[in-house]
């Protein structure tokens, strides 16, 4: 390994000449990040049949919806003290042996009673670590500690080690099992501030798996914190594009917050590609906070392909948050080229706070995209409230919006009531959908009373 380090001097070139290999980097790193866009990002659509077993409507909250209104044979539905760790916690001679003779110490924490012996030779290794980094990587493998509190004095260990490249060599040589990612991330983050290309070239060497992922993207940020300019850079050159897509999503977040002027114009100049979703979704919401929320929805319509769209929902759920009467009002000037693809957005975003102010605007709305406006108002309102909700669509008009509506109430609570909301399934307006539905229901409940050893449920 000290072989790795000679070798791999001067190999960066231009911040991004070294690649790195593993695919699979996207998965948990993107996640994280479009966690920070949005608190809801419509997790429950009309078809999804997550729940493995529906509460049933009567005790989901505030009573049970009420059955269709029928027509016309239808309805109309720590102290931070010595490596973050205080001694004041320990007994009183450990703490007093802790700074001038720690091996001394560590034997009278290893010596503690089995409740307290763990949490004291812990806190007494987190303490030393700042001082004394060596002596603790010596003596953390032989302390009894867990994996998980091993896992957690290493990554405070490596930060505070003197010597980047050595920390990085004793936790390569440490950590074997699923914390190794956690400690060698921080360790490269250390590294990552004096020889980006030694860390970079380092993990390129990594075999593709979750450490490798949790590596990555640890040492990616802390690049991004401390050289912004280097880490972009690096980012924009990858050429794989799930790499490309992970290695941005890593630096996305602060070059949004740090330099939104240039990340906005970085991506009125690209061709949409998608690894730039993710930082076109930052950009838009920080413009809506920080600024006009019309003018950033008229910045990210200028965000080619698939990027502009994520761009323009991140700003209409920004929006939401700060005023979703004025989105609103907004995409209704805009018709049709706005109402179409984020009707449905603002519909989540605002029902989730509101639903009957949501719903009196999608009530009203006369977009080809209402349905989907209808579903996404009864995701969220069947949750806070399954009566009002379904009151409110059963005052709908019959036609493919109130269905949307309906299909939405079937899939969630079909398998908790089958029984229940049968009289919503033979509400449909479409009689192909009425009668797919209305045989689904009919063969949970015959499953639900079916004998079981001679008996009935």
């Amino acid at each position: 390994m000290d072989a790795f380090f000679s070798s791999s001097a001067g190999k960066m070139e231009s911040g991004h000449g070294l690649r790195i290999k593993a695919g699979a980097l996207m998965s948990g790193m993107t996640l994280v990040i479009l966690g920070l866009v949005s608190c809801k990002d419509s997790q429950d659509k009309s078809g999804d049949q997550s729940h493995p077993k529906a509460v049933p409507l009567a005790d989901a909250g505030h009573g049970k919806p009420a059955a269709p209104t029928r027509h016309h044979g239808h309805a109309h539905a720590h102290e931070h003290e010595h490596g973050g760790a205080s001694l004041s916690s320990l007994p009183p001679r450990i703490a007093e042996l802790a700074e001038k003779q720690p091996a001394e110490a560590l034997d009278l924490a290893k010596a503690l009673p089995a409740g307290e012996r763990e949490q004291a030779i812990k806190t007494l290794l987190l303490a030393l670590a700042e001082e004394r980094p060596e002596f603790v990587a010596r003596e953390l493998e032989a302390s009894t500690l867990g994996r998980a509190d091993m896992a957690a004095v290493g990554e405070v260990l490596v930060g505070y080690w003197p010597d980047s490249r050595k920390a990085l060599l004793w936790a390569d040589q440490t950590f074997k099992g699923a914390d190794r990612g956690q400690v060698i991330g921080a360790a490269l983050a250390a590294l990552v501030e004096s020889s980006p290309g030694d860390a970079l070239a380092f993990v390129d060497g990594m075999p593709v798996g979750q450490p490798r992922e949790a590596a990555f993207n640890r040492m990616m940020q802390a690049w991004a914190g401390t050289d912004l300019t280097a880490a972009v850079e690096y980012a924009r050159g990858v050429k794989d594009p799930a790499e490309a897509a992970a290695a941005m999503a890593t630096v996305a977040d602060m070059w949004a917050a740090k330099d939104a002027a240039g990340a906005a114009a970085f991506l009125s100049g690209t061709a949409g590609e998608p690894r730039y979703a993710m930082l076109a979704q930052l950009v838009a919401a920080n413009q809506v906070r920080t600024g006009d929320p019309a003018a950033a929805l008229a910045w990210a319509a200028t965000v080619p392909g698939p990027s502009g769209l994520k761009a323009r929902e991140s700003a209409i759920a920004a929006w939401s948050d700060v005023n979703p009467a004025a989105a609103a009002a907004y995409l209704d000037k805009a018709g049709a080229p706005a109402l179409v693809p984020l009707g449905p957005k603002l519909a989540g975003e605002w029902s989730a706070r509101d639903p009957a102010a949501a719903a009196r605007w999608v009530e009203a709305s006369q977009s080809s995209a209402q349905g989907a406006m209808v579903a996404e108002v009864m995701q969220n309102w069947l949750k806070a409230s399954p009566r009002d909700a379904s009151t409110w669509l059963d005052s709908l008009p019959e036609g493919p919006a109130r269905d949307h509506g309906i299909l939405v109430l079937l899939r969630r609570e079909a398998s908790g009531d089958p029984a229940g909301v049968f009289p919503w399934a033979d509400a449909l307006s479409t009689p192909a959908a009425r009668e797919a539905e209305m045989k689904r229901l009919q063969s949970l409940m015959a499953a639900d009373y079916a004998p079981i050893n001679g008996k009935r449920h």
